[in-house]
């Protein structure tokens, strides 16, 4: 229920409280002795302290969670936890060490038959591609987008959307955002994904003013 909630109020921008949850998750699980959900706990907070800035905490939770799910056998808990290491990597613009960890984590989840991290990889490989200067990278992040759409998986479509906006917005893609941001915008706010509606704003705001929109830029 801890887990839930906090990924609950992580949508809609409550990383504090997210963060206090998974830390009391992290302790129970480890008191419980299960290596394999006390693990998992790890690469949970570590994902919420990645969104909510605290850098550090994020690679010493993310770099447990690992050391942790290795040591027992392999399953959609360690991919998920390779997933979050090459997220980790990109914010940090290790690229190489995120695209590499990217697909570990690709192959391991479409062996186990893990869908949401295929899915979440997937976007993560598309955007360390693309951040590498190769634009096939785009085909991977779009088709992210289309499969979350087509199987429901409402955060990673909101979080397909806020990637694109950002490539938007670092490249000067314009045909991006004027093809996304609309229909980006509508379905974070149906979905109650606040979070990726902030991230989708401040991206918007900032492509309008490298057009020199200035209304467009200040009205987001």
């Amino acid at each position: 229920l801890l887990q839930q909630g906090a990924h609950e109020v992580y949508l809609i921008d409550q990383f504090d409280q997210a963060i206090e949850w998974l830390v009391e998750a992290v302790t129970l699980r480890h008191a419980t002795g299960d290596v394999l959900l006390e693990g998992d706990a790890y690469r949970r907070l570590s994902v919420v302290q990645r969104c909510g800035g605290r850098r550090r905490d994020a690679h010493a939770s993310g770099a447990q969670a690992v050391a942790l799910l290795q040591s027992v056998p392999a399953g959609p808990e360690l991919s998920a936890a390779y997933a979050n290491v090459a997220m980790l990597a990109m914010n940090s613009s290790e690229l190489e060490v995120g695209i590499a960890m990217a697909h570990r984590a690709l192959d391991m989840a479409e062996h186990c038959g893990d869908r949401n991290v295929v899915v979440y990889t997937l976007n993560t490989i598309g955007m360390l591609e693309l951040l590498s200067g190769n634009e096939a990278g785009l085909t991977a992040l779009t088709e992210s987008l289309e499969i979350a759409l087509a199987e429901g998986r409402d955060d990673h479509v909101g979080r397909a959307y806020v990637h694109l906006a950002d490539l938007a917005q670092r490249h000067r893609r314009w045909d991006l955002v004027d093809l996304y941001y609309s229909v980006a915008g509508e379905f974070c706010v149906e979905h109650g994904l606040d979070l990726w509606r902030r991230y989708l704003d401040v991206y918007f705001a900032r492509t309008e003013l490298d057009r020199g929109r200035w209304a467009e830029a200040i009205s987001a």
